[in-house]
């Protein structure tokens, strides 16, 4: 057993055998506990947990060094608590994300990563309404909406079609039964880039034209009778 002390004060309290790290270290700050650790030959091996102000915000599993298992973070912000649960596999994202928190609302949210990506149906619930969000190697293809919380009653707020990594067309629609697309435009690099379309509620169409993000080429409005202002 080792302890570190510095003006009377227990900095970290540490267990060795044959020289390395082995059984308990736990590190102290202002008094209280920051750290709880587990080492197994001179590695991390069990669990690790970190605390802040003498309250536990995250708790892991390791095993040789690298982050196995249920992750747990827990969070107080504007005086909700929330609770995020997500698993590792060699020190990546792999498996069962959810997400939880309190306030006024429950929201809930879940989802799936594979080594690291986003992967598979995110789903989040807020005060009873559900939204889906579809993704393929951490990239968003879907955004369903479930209207008036009738469970076989779907529409597609968002669509997305890519053309290659960083290019993809995007749609939008109406969150209601009978939807209706209200923008269609491109990403390029993060930046609009081609035909910008915006469907308007009096019926009538622009049609933009961008580059890098910047407005650039003819721009039209048609009304809803079809003639171009």
């Amino acid at each position: 057993i080792s302890k570190y002390i510095n003006n009377d004060e227990i900095i970290k309290d540490s267990n060795y055998k044959n020289g390395v790290l082995d059984g308990k270290v736990i590190i102290y700050k202002n008094g209280k506990i920051e750290a709880d650790t587990d080492y197994k030959n001179g590695i991390l091996d069990g669990k690790v947990i970190i605390y802040k102000n003498g309250q536990v915000v995250k708790e892991s599993e390791c095993k040789n060094n690298m982050i196995t298992g249920i992750r747990k973070k827990y969070k107080e912000k504007r005086g909700e608590s929330i609770l995020i649960e997500q698993n590792y596999v060699s020190n990546l994202k792999n498996g069962l994300y959810k997400k939880t928190y309190t306030h006024n609302l429950f929201v809930y949210h879940t989802g799936n990563y594979l080594n690291n990506k986003k992967n598979g149906i995110f789903k989040t619930i807020m005060n009873h309404n559900i939204s889906e969000k579809k993704y393929e190697n951490g990239k968003m293809l879907y955004h369903y909406y479930y209207v008036d919380n009738e469970p076989n009653v779907v529409c597609i707020v968002e669509e997305r079609r890519y053309i290659s990594e960083n290019h993809y067309e995007c749609k939008i629609y109406t969150r209601e039964k009978n939807r209706r697309i209200i923008k269609s435009y491109y990403i390029k690099n993060n930046h609009c880039d081609g035909i910008c379309i915006c469907y308007n509620d009096n019926g009538s169409i622009e049609i933009k034209n961008y580059k890098d993000g910047i407005i650039n080429g003819e721009q039209k409005i048609i009304n809803k009778k079809g003639v171009l202002i």
